[in-house]
């Protein structure tokens, strides 16, 4: 335990390290800049001899300043990979339990919200794709109903069957499937039978058969 602590400040120490030589890369390479303007508002002959002179300068800094920060990189991350296996090898340090805790709250509220979110797409995905069928149902059976001779009589199935609700044919399927729970065995029986006689409607007859079964 106490040897897993000691390599994760060592690790926390060489990233400070690296922090700190890099802003003072920054630094350098700013103060160079700065040097370079302050030289280039001389004279005209002043001016060309400072800035070249400046350039070169700050070409050497920048280089000289730019392999000590690559030499310091390579160390540390030489070293941060070696921290990095030792603690790999290491078992695991439990999280603090306040840590711990609160992680999983996290992850359980953004899991749970991400699957409200998928089921209330769900379902409303279903629910235009029902309406979208009973309505091309409704549109393919309207010919049919409508070619019969007002005279005419009806089937023998249908004339064996009853409508089980009122302005059962005015209903749409969500509607008669919200409804089936105010029937009894019998009555869902009967709807079931006049349901496969007129609009075959697959959605009321599915939601029907697994209530009757």
């Amino acid at each position: 335990m106490s040897q897993a602590i000691t390599l994760k400040q060592e690790a926390l120490a060489s990233v400070r390290r690296l922090r700190e030589r890099g802003v003072t890369f920054i630094h350098e390479t700013q103060a160079a800049g700065r040097g370079l303007l302050g030289e280039t508002r001389r004279a005209s002959e002043e001016f060309a001899r400072t800035t070249r002179s400046a350039g070169e300068e700050l070409v050497r800094t920048t280089r000289s300043a730019g392999e000590e920060l690559v030499r310091a990189l390579q160390e540390e991350t030489t070293q941060l990979i070696e921290t990095a296996r030792k603690l790999a090898t290491m078992p695991r340090l439990p999280a603090p339990v306040e840590v711990g805790e609160r992680a999983v709250h996290e992850a359980r509220d953004q899991s749970a919200k991400l699957q409200s979110e998928l089921l209330v797409r769900l379902k409303k995905a279903l629910q235009t794709a029902e309406a979208k069928v009973d309505s091309r149902l409704e549109q393919v059976e309207a010919p049919k109903r409508a070619s019969k001779p007002k005279g005419a009589k009806a089937t023998k199935a249908t004339k064996a069957t009853k409508a089980p609700l009122a302005d059962y044919d005015a209903l749409t399927a969500k509607e008669v499937v919200a409804k089936l729970a105010e029937l009894d065995g019998r009555g869902v029986d009967a709807l079931i039978a006049y349901e496969r006689a007129n609009k075959k409607r697959k959605t009321i007859l599915d939601a029907a058969e697994k209530l009757a079964a």
